[in-house]
């Protein structure tokens, strides 16, 4: 990412808002392209692409591993998801009197699909081992984010607070949550809605992904689908107005 382009952590920093990011940051690991050079107040993120890439702190394993928090080196306890979410919730806490960004990038699901077995046993009849595994993320993602929405509504946050929940890119074909037919393109295992390919493919199931956001004291509560085509470079200036900051460019 450019080191001039203006970021959403900009706007909200330059709008009053304390920031903060857990996860995966994935565009930047030295100055000036970490997340703290970057506009956020706080951030603990693995990293590369994956936790135990290379360019991650050597040995981590999704357990009881060392992540950079704000620049340094820190140990954390517990498996990686659970600590993103840990996090952000103790950040949202210390803040609630005040507004507040976090962004909340967990490299939940992707290889290499490491989670409790508890997780995946459910799916081991149904599924190819693999697949198993990646329902099995899936269902520890889906206990976090339960967890943290549940956090937020005994904080008093609940009404007031924008939840964005939205994906990057469908499910791998060689190591996530497909099994391919590579000739066709087409999923032999796994659920893909009937759509062709996988990510990095250019077809529908590559790039088509959920985007749900949920604001109950804005009028964004109950479910409905906007057909409309949309993509991530609309975020920005679609919570500028939802939040009414003051813009800093243009």
């Amino acid at each position: 990412m450019r080191e001039d382009m203006i970021t959403m952590t900009d706007v909200f920093g330059y709008n009053g808002y304390e920031t903060a990011v857990f996860g995966k940051w994935h565009i930047g690991e030295s100055f000036p392209f970490r997340p703290m050079d970057r506009g956020f107040d706080k951030s603990i993120v693995h990293g590369g692409g994956v936790v135990g890439s290379l360019a991650d702190y050597w040995g981590n394993s999704y357990y009881d591993d060392t992540y950079s928090h704000n620049g340094d080196f820190q140990k954390f306890k517990g498996y990686c998801n659970t600590v993103w979410f840990s996090e952000a919730t103790r950040f949202i806490r210390e803040n609630k009197d005040r507004p507040f960004f976090v962004y909340l990038s967990t490299n939940l699901p992707h290889e290499p699909l490491l989670v409790d077995e508890e997780y995946v046993e459910p799916y081991r009849d149904m599924v190819s081992d693999r697949l198993a595994r990646y329902y099995g993320m899936l269902s520890k993602l889906d206990e976090d984010l339960g967890v943290f929405l549940n956090e937020l509504d005994e904080m008093g946050l609940a009404e007031e607070t924008i939840i964005i929940f939205k994906g990057d890119n469908g499910p791998c074909p060689w190591f996530g949550g497909i099994i391919m037919d590579f000739e066709t393109g087409f999923v032999k295992e796994g659920y893909t809605a009937g759509m062709r390919g996988g990510k990095i493919w250019g077809y529908e199931n590559a790039h088509r992904v959920h985007n749900f956001i949920r604001w109950p004291g804005g009028g964004i509560s109950e479910g409905r689908d906007v057909n409309a085509l949309s993509a991530h470079i609309d975020l920005m200036p679609a919570l500028i107005d939802l939040c009414a900051t003051e813009k800093i460019f243009g």
